[in-house]
């Protein structure tokens, strides 16, 4: 099945409203406004409402497999958490670099056989490369 026939077939549409309603009200708003908890607390919202979206196919809001993920992600503290498109990749945000939790963290994720990256945001923003041909 073709992805947008999986959306046609799948969202609802007062789903898909929300998470317009979301990005445009809450998201975007936090991101302008640099407000670290509002933003973590609308891309949980927003996670949420797209899994719903997709828990007829995926077997629930997340994957299961990204579900034991983001459980670890929650007992460390991480906020913002989410499956990126169908998983089973995961994320999460910590406001302030901890090096001591972030090691226990990846720890405890290789312990779950997940790999892990930590990663720094970029606020550079997008970069165009132009090549001469």
């Amino acid at each position: 099945m073709r992805e947008h026939e999986l959306f046609a077939s799948t969202c609802e549409p007062e789903l898909v409203y929300y998470a317009h309603f979301i990005v445009l009200n809450k998201l975007l708003p936090a991101v302008i406004g640099k407000n670290f908890t509002e933003f973590v607390s609308a891309l949980e919202e927003l996670q949420i409402t797209v899994g719903k979206m997709f828990s007829k196919v995926q077997g629930g809001v997340f994957r299961k497999e990204t579900e034991t993920v983001l459980e670890i992600f929650r007992s460390f503290g991480l906020r913002g958490i989410g499956q990126s498109s169908w998983g089973p990749a995961a994320y999460g945000f910590l406001e302030h670099y901890d090096e001591d939790l972030v090691s226990r963290l990846c720890r405890e994720l290789e312990k779950a056989d997940a790999e892990c990256i930590v990663t720094r945001s970029d606020n550079v923003g997008a970069r165009v490369l132009v090549i001469d041909q």
